[in-house]
C-alpha cells in the first residue's frame, strides 16, 4: 500500500529571517526602555521597532567626543554643569543654533497661587519661523525631585509640563546635568515623563541608552522627518496601540469569564 503523500519530501521547518530580525529589534528596546523611568503613556515596543529597525549610531569620534566631554564634566560636576549640558544639547543632539537662551520671558508663566514664575532655561526653536517646538530646564537637582525649601510640590519636570501646556509645546526637556526628563505634556491628557540617567552613558553597557536618547531628540527628528514620525504623532499613536491592547484584553477578559460561567 502507497503510504499517504508518497514522493512528497517533507522539508524541516526553518524560522523566518525576517521574523527573528523583527523580534531581536523588538527586543532591542525592550532592554534599553528597561534602563529608563518612565511615569505616563510612553512609545510603545511596536511603534519603537516600526520607526528605528536600529538606533541610530555612534561613530568612534562621537564616541571619543562623548568620553572626553563626561570625563570634564564628572572633574567638577558643578563648576563644569553648563559646559556638558551645552555640550549634549549643541553637538550630540545636533540642535546647534536652533538652542534659544536669550530672550525668554516672553515665556514666562507667573503662578501667583504659588508665589512662582516660571520661565524656560532654553529652547529648541524652528529655524525657518523662529518658534519654539520644546521648552527646556535646568535645575538644580533631579528634574523629578521636589525642590527643597519650596512649599509648591510640583517637581521642575512638573512645572515645565505645565508651562509646555500654557504655550501649547507638547515637549519639555528637563534636567541638572545628570537626570534627562524628556516631558510629553498633551493638551488634553496625562504628562508623561521618561528619565535618562547620564552618569554611565560613555560605558557599553549604556551604548543603547545614548543611542535611544540620540534617535528620539536628535535634531532631525523635529524639523526633517515628516510629521507623523515626530515624537507627538509617534506618541499618540502608541497611546492608541495601548488602548487597542487594553480594550481586546477587556474582551478576552469578558468572553473568558462568560465561558467560566
Amino acid at each position: 500500500m502507497t503510504p499517504p503523500h508518497a514522493g512528497t519530501r517533507l522539508r524541516p521547518a526553518r524560522y523566518s529571517h525576517r521574523g527573528v530580525a523583527a523580534s531581536q529589534r523588538r527586543q532591542a528596546h525592550i532592554d534599553w526602555l528597561k534602563l529608563i523611568e518612565v511615569s505616563g503613556p510612553f512609545l510603545s515596543v511596536p511603534v519603537l521597532a516600526a520607526e528605528w529597525p536600529d538606533l541610530e549610531a555612534l561613530d568612534a569620534r562621537a564616541l571619543e567626543r562623548l568620553r572626553q566631554e563626561h570625563r570634564q564634566w564628572q572633574e567638577d560636576p558643578a563648576r563644569n554643569r553648563a559646559g556638558w549640558i551645552g555640550y549634549v544639547l549643541g553637538e550630540l543632539l545636533g540642535w546647534g543654533e536652533a538652542i534659544q537662551q536669550t530672550g525668554l520671558d516672553r515665556l514666562a508663566l507667573e503662578v501667583p497661587e504659588h508665589e512662582a514664575t516660571l520661565i524656560p532655561s532654553f529652547t529648541l526653536a524652528d529655524p525657518g519661523t523662529r518658534q519654539p517646538v520644546l521648552l527646556g530646564l535646568v535645575s538644580d537637582g533631579s528634574p523629578v525631585a521636589r525642590i527643597a525649601g519650596s512649599d509648591w510640590p510640583a517637581t521642575p519636570a512638573d512645572r515645565l509640563a505645565q508651562l509646555c501646556r500654557h504655550h501649547g509645546i507638547e515637549l519639555g526637556l528637563a534636567t541638572d546635568g545628570r537626570w534627562w526628563a524628556l516631558i510629553w505634556a498633551p493638551a488634553k491628557g496625562v504628562t508623561t515623563t521618561a528619565v535618562f540617567d547620564a552618569i554611565s552613558w560613555p560605558e557599553p553597557a549604556e551604548r543603547d541608552v545614548v543611542r535611544a536618547f540620540l534617535s528620539l531628540l536628535e535634531r532631525r527628528r523635529f524639523f526633517t522627518v515628516e510629521e507623523r514620525r515626530r515624537l507627538p504623532a509617534l506618541l499618540r499613536q502608541s497611546l492608541n496601540n495601548q488602548e487597542e491592547i487594553t480594550d481586546r484584553l477587556g474582551v478576552q477578559g469578558g468572553q473568558a469569564g462568560e465561558s467560566g460561567g
